[in-house]
């Protein structure tokens, strides 16, 4: 069997992308996670002013065997292209499993002479996936090795005392779980803008909150966001945000309110959603990189029972290491807001290695 790579822009051809849709939608492949759905990957195209554009493998009978998405802007240096469907720490390199024999690094690589002639190129690398053959085939002049957490919740038969603890504190506060409607909008911004600047963590564009919430709506098995409020008066006490793919959900943007922090409404949104996931046959509860080695969020997921994996952030520059130097960082969180152009100050304490 051989197979062709051909690089596709929006809008794809209807069949295509319907194809390609249910491929997405039912692929085991732990790596496929909610953010590759081309539904999420739409819904991200007017916060971000750039482009999604995909490279997609068919076979001889015109079967799609492979598949890596990415996105590309243009700035104030010239093209950058990331392979990160945004906002997530994982790109997608799929392949079925009757392709070709090395289609996998022939993406890699096709992906990289797509980025000919760009300032810069970055590919995150999937989600449970084996960084050191994509960095064999990517060829980096930057690689930033990070890590993830996640639960196997075949393995999770019982959550650590400690989380049973904060479910029961929960309950006994009369906190309950239910799956978010159109109004919950404004709180939920409310809550999200407190708690990241008790946190002092950069915000995400509410257009993005926005997006997502009607991705949730619309679209219940990429996007889901459940609430966590107190059955005798409403009021919300926490929220989160989820998106699934077959196999991994993943663990996208958990908020509480500050005064309800105490009353643990986040592991109880935890819990519901690990169990929701199980029900629907997902093997993965992605619990998502942190800023670095035992900071609060990193000891928070571990207290879950999570296991740590590996990921790296690969980045090439086509046109050359000066190019892409000569950038100001001010230009290019200006010229290229939520891209990975260059490494620059300190990436969670992790060294760089070229």
């Amino acid at each position: 069997m051989s197979a062709a790579i051909t690089l596709h822009d929006e809008p794809l051809p209807p069949r295509l992308a319907e194809r390609l849709a249910t491929m997405l939608a039912d692929t085991r492949d732990p790596a496929v996670l909610g953010y590759h759905a081309l539904a999420y990957q739409h819904a991200m195209s007017p916060i971000l002013g750039d482009r999604p554009r995909h490279l997609i493998a068919t076979g001889d009978d015109d079967a799609i065997v492979g598949y890596l998405p990415f996105r590309e802007r243009e700035g104030p240096a010239g093209r950058a292209l990331c392979a990160l469907p945004f906002f997530g720490p994982n790109g997608l390199i799929l392949v079925t499993g009757d392709a070709p024999a090395g289609l996998y690094a022939r993406l890699v690589e096709r992906f990289r002479a797509a980025a000919e002639g760009a300032v810069a190129v970055a590919l995150y690398t999937p989600f449970l996936a084996d960084v050191d053959t994509i960095a064999a085939a990517f060829r980096p002049d930057d690689r930033v090795d990070k890590f993830t957490q996640y639960l196997d919740l075949a393995a999770v038969e019982n959550w650590p005392p400690k989380r049973r603890a904060d479910l029961a504190r929960a309950r006994a506060a009369g906190l309950s779980v239910r799956d978010a409607v159109r109004g919950d909008l404004e709180r939920f911004v409310e809550l999200y803008l407190a708690g990241a600047q008790a946190a002092g963590i950069p915000l995400k564009p509410i257009a993005y909150l926005e997006a997502m919430l009607e991705l949730a709506l619309r679209e219940p098995r990429v996007a889901r966001w459940t609430v966590a409020e107190r059955a005798a008066d409403g009021k919300m006490a926490g929220f989160l945000l989820t998106v699934m793919g077959r196999s991994s959900m993943s663990y996208v943007m958990p908020v509480a309110a500050l005064d309800e922090r105490s009353n643990q409404p986040v592991p109880l949104l935890i819990d519901e959603s690990a169990r929701y996931a199980r029900a629907q046959g997902l093997r993965f509860w992605n619990m998502e990189s942190s800023a670095r080695w035992d900071d609060p969020v990193f000891k928070f997921k571990a207290r879950w029972g999570a296991t740590t994996g590996r990921y790296a952030i690969l980045v090439a520059y086509p046109r050359g290491r000066a190019a892409a130097e000569a950038i100001a960082e001010a230009d290019i969180r200006a010229g290229y807001p939520f891209y990975f152009v260059r490494p620059f100050g300190t990436i969670g304490g992790t060294p760089i290695t070229g």
